[in-house]
């Protein structure tokens, strides 16, 4: 014990805060805080809807090494980096497309920075903008032609077309085949480029949603109190 409390001031003075797993606080470890919500089984279906080049895939490949992954980027260039980046990594699906409230193709503005790729209606930025042709499908049509029943966590990070992803998925929503929701949002009062989480989390609990954590809190910079975006886990009720 007197060793235990002697290596814990010993951190604490180079920076370090220790907790046993038990103590951690939530928010910090998403695997960990899955484990303590009764009756969560082992997640055997992931979908990353938003995977860009792969960065969240690798994150979750490592938290659940027993899921079977199925990663959506719909911008070609992005697409190919996302492929070569996990070619290596197993029991993963790479998909070229997009999901949304509709079957479609539609034009998307590509952005130097790809992580703000977005297929929400945000004007070019300038006539010189290049724009791309991607197919659109919805989650319900993408379970149907798969053969899936359950997604046990659906990651989205679409950039302000989260609530668009959903309705897409009104049916496997409806049938409560989706436990939990992992979702980029806003706090700021004007609308940016993430979803605002008020509109997401009154979205969502008609399902049965509740908010259980916040992860990856980014401040502004302006003024420390005040939160600018995040992502946040829903649970749905058990019952």
């Amino acid at each position: 014990m007197f060793i235990t409390k002697t290596i814990r001031e010993f951190l604490e003075k180079k920076g370090y805060r220790v907790f046993n797993q038990e103590n951690l606080p939530t928010g910090i470890d998403l695997a960990l805080d899955l484990q303590r919500i009764p009756q969560t089984p082992d997640l055997q279906i992931i979908f990353d809807i938003g995977a860009n080049e792969g960065q969240t895939v690798f994150a979750m490949r490592k938290q659940f090494p027993q899921a079977k992954i199925h990663a959506f980027e719909p911008v070609a260039e992005t697409f190919s980096r996302l492929k070569e980046n996990t070619k290596n990594l197993p029991d993963l699906i790479t998909e070229n497309i997009a999901l949304g409230d509709t079957t479609r193709t539609q034009e998307i503005a590509l952005h130097k920075n790809s992580h703000i790729n977005s297929l929400r209606s945000i004007k070019p930025s300038n006539d010189n903008t290049k724009t791309e042709s991607i197919s659109v499908v919805t989650l319900d049509e993408y379970c149907s032609k798969n053969g899936i029943k359950k997604i046990d966590l659906l990651k989205i990070d679409t950039e302000g077309f989260e609530i668009e992803v959903c309705k897409g998925a009104a049916k496997t929503l409806k049938e409560a085949t989706i436990p939990f929701i992992l979702a980029e949002v806003d706090f700021r009062n004007e609308r940016s480029g993430h979803t605002p989480y008020c509109e997401l989390s009154q979205y969502l609990a008609p399902y049965g949603f509740k908010t259980h954590a916040f992860y990856d809190i980014s401040h502004s910079p302006d003024d420390p109190r005040d939160i600018n975006y995040c992502n946040v886990l829903f649970a749905r009720n058990s019952s």
